[in-house]
């Protein structure tokens, strides 16, 4: 195996078969470094929850009081939008998700919580053998990620230090040349991501072509 590329068979059915993931989309750009893998498991019973436009309006979103009407201008001032673009796609997008309603023609309420239990994210940082440059950048996938992994070619595995990865919960898995996974450490789940990144991720995920 000469390139990272070649691995691509064995991250996806790592994905699919541990995590069971409904989505996975290849070079995500989080904000937070392109995650060569990202990995959705969706258990929302509203399948159309992922539809964000950016960091600064989901966080803009998220910090809406419900039942508690917002003027536009306010939206405006804090999301940095022109008015026709806020009232044609961004607030239209969140009403037709059943998120926001339109009070009057200048106030909007947030009628609907975001469920952020219904969903899961994988990240994965693949290398064949540059463990330690695969590592940090998993670090930032924990800005957003639920779970974050690196995944490196087997030969190369032995060098690896298993106690940083510990230390630092990242998850650890080795591809060999028949494209057959092996898990060398499971991470336990991310407590440290920040909400909006998380819903800007899955957005990105859950309208990517499953690749």
């Amino acid at each position: 195996m000469k390139y990272e590329k070649e691995m691509k068979k064995g991250i996806i059915k790592f994905l699919q078969n541990e995590h069971k993931c409904s989505h996975i989309a290849d070079e995500v750009n989080s904000g937070y470094g392109i995650a060569d893998f990202v990995g959705m498991v969706n258990k929302s019973n509203n399948k159309e929850t992922f539809q964000f436009n950016n960091r600064v309006d989901i966080y803009f979103l998220q910090a809406m009081k419900i039942n508690h009407p917002v003027h536009i201008e306010e939206i405006e001032r804090n999301t940095y939008y022109s008015r026709k673009y806020l009232t044609n796609v961004v607030l239209k997008n969140y009403i037709d998700q059943g998120l926001l309603i339109k009070k009057d023609k200048n106030f909007y309420v947030k009628v609907s919580k975001i469920d952020m239990n219904g969903f899961k994210l994988i990240a994965v940082e693949v290398k064949l053998s540059k463990w330690k440059e695969a590592f940090n950048q998993a670090t930032y996938y924990k800005k957003f990620a639920d779970y974050s992994f690196v995944a490196l070619y087997k030969k190369y595995v032995k060098n690896v230090n298993l106690q940083l990865f510990r230390d630092n919960n990242i998850g650890l898995i080795t591809v060999d040349n028949n494209l057959e996974f092996d898990i060398l450490r499971k991470p336990k789940i991310n407590r440290e991501l920040y909400l909006e990144a998380k819903l800007f991720v899955s957005g990105l995920t859950f309208k990517t072509r499953s690749v």
